[in-house]
């Protein structure tokens, strides 16, 4: 309890000491004008490039329209080391792994041809090796809603 008092108290004291500091240096306490439509659109453009980059994570959104509570995310893209027709496995760059429950209601997309969109596809189309972007629902038991297959990966040689 005194753990978060102290939390936000040193949160609240540091916000105002900053706001404070930026009217002493402008000598206004009028507000500064809002970035320009270009700024905007390029730290929007960065942060799309960024979250593409993201090789897993979770997040937590509001329930949807008319339910109450939050839902948990769990999202990873890397290749499949593992896939059963009720479970996938994947492997990220960084060597994480995360095995996802797969339902009747899991939509699976194949874009081993190239197109953006994808294909509809079963998960038994789904192989050992294929590069795999995967968004699940649950924080310690995911379940797969969306697997999207782009085939499989580049294989190397030494």
């Amino acid at each position: 309890m005194w753990k978060k008092v102290l939390i936000v108290g040193a949160t609240s004291a540091a916000i105002v000491g900053a706001g404070t500091a930026a009217v002493a240096v402008t000598g206004s306490s009028s507000p500064s004008p809002s970035p320009s439509t270009s700024t905007a659109k390029a730290h929007h453009a960065k942060a799309r490039v960024e979250l593409g980059r993201a090789l897993h994570g979770t997040y937590v959104t509001r329930a949807g329209k008319g339910a109450t509570g939050f839902v948990t995310h769990d999202e990873i893209r890397g290749t499949v080391t593992a896939v059963t027709p009720t479970s996938i496995t994947v492997r990220a760059a960084d060597g994480f792994s995360q095995r996802y429950a797969v339902t009747q209601v899991t939509i699976e997309h194949l874009r081993s041809d190239g197109k953006a969109k994808g294909a509809a596809g079963r998960i038994s189309q789904v192989h050992v090796g294929d590069r795999v972007g995967v968004l699940g629902t649950g924080s310690s038991s995911p379940t797969a809603t969306h697997i999207v297959d782009a085939g499989p990966g580049k294989t190397t040689t030494s």
